[in-house]
């Protein structure tokens, strides 16, 4: 199986549309808020001055505005619980997955690559992003020993749950390859 082949299902492209759908649904229900906000300004000032027989179309324009206020808490609410139910879920074992590379982010929001550095640094954040034969290259989240534990070129067994990275088994006495080589 070629190691970037492009698969619709994956759970890489599973996380990218949700992201997507988070993203639209807020920028949709602001604009529709927005504007339904200005037609509700434009008709309530128009059927004041009696100058417009808005009646009809009134009723409907006020609920403009509400149904893009919940469109936007809705995403809002989802990318919140998403964020926070990412490390959840069942435990499950991924053979033959490759790692592409790992990197710890500061509490400035900094990437930092050399180990060298953790030492001086604190609140890091440890990740490593690999590549699987069916859910495409993912970035999980994990604890320092596992971290090392990962090497870039590295080819294993990992116990994921959600977005956290358990632990990584590397495969002993393998030929090194190239990181975009197929497994």
């Amino acid at each position: 199986m070629p190691m970037h082949h492009w698969n619709p299902f994956s759970k890489e492209r599973q996380l990218e549309r949700r992201d997507q759908i988070i993203g639209w649904l807020m920028f949709a229900g602001l604009i529709i808020a927005l504007g339904g906000g200005f037609l509700l300004f434009f008709f309530s000032v128009g059927s004041s001055l009696n100058g417009l027989p808005v009646n009809n179309v009134f009723n409907v324009v006020k609920w403009i505005p509400a149904i893009g206020f919940f469109m936007y808490v809705g995403g809002l609410f989802y990318g919140i619980h998403s964020e926070k139910t990412e490390h959840t879920g069942t435990r499950k074992v991924i053979q033959q997955c490759r790692i592409i590379a790992r990197y710890a982010i500061t509490k400035d929001h900094r990437m930092v690559s050399d180990e060298s550095e953790f030492e001086f640094l604190t609140g890091l954040k440890y990740y490593v992003k690999m590549l699987s034969p069916n859910d495409g290259s993912i970035e999980y989240q994990c604890h320092l020993p596992v971290y090392l534990n990962c090497g870039e070129g590295m080819l294993g067994d990992a116990e994921i749950q959600g977005q956290w990275l358990g632990s990584f088994r590397p495969y002993l006495n393998m030929k090194e390859t190239h990181v975009g080589q197929s497994f």
